[in-house]
């Protein structure tokens, strides 16, 4: 993937973040009601950073490349625990040893690191981490 194909994706993740932020309060408030939390609560998505979208960039990059199908951790594929833990700390390793890009996708590692613990978050709340 070269430079100029990542800054795009990036201005691509910046502009969905821009759309996220601008949810009619209708759907907004139909997604927190639908949360597992006692009260919901207006959630003000103008202090996430857009930055933080980028995490769909490894998403979107394991999809491309054909690694992964589209959404398919979040649809059956295996995703236990014990590999996905392993991942996080194979990431983890690396920025301690102050390698930020990760060698197979040249995306930066916290990326990897969030969405991966994203990723498992999102199974838990689901019931369906295995």
């Amino acid at each position: 993937m070269t430079k100029k194909h990542l800054q795009e994706k990036v201005k691509q993740s910046r502009q969905f973040a821009k759309e996220i932020i601008e949810w009619n309060s209708d759907t907004e408030q139909a997604w927190l009601n639908s949360l597992d939390i006692e009260e919901p609560r207006k959630i003000d998505f103008t202090l996430m950073p857009v930055e933080f979208h980028d995490v769909v960039l490894i998403l979107q990059q394991a999809h491309e490349s054909g690694k992964y199908a589209k959404n398919g951790w979040q649809e059956g594929i295996k995703f236990d625990e014990e590999s996905n833990n392993s991942s996080k700390q194979r990431h983890l390793d690396d920025l301690r040893q102050k390698k930020y890009i990760d060698k197979e996708s040249g995306l930066d590692a916290d990326l990897h690191l969030a969405c991966r613990a994203l990723m498992s978050y999102t199974l838990r709340k689901r019931g369906k981490l295995k």
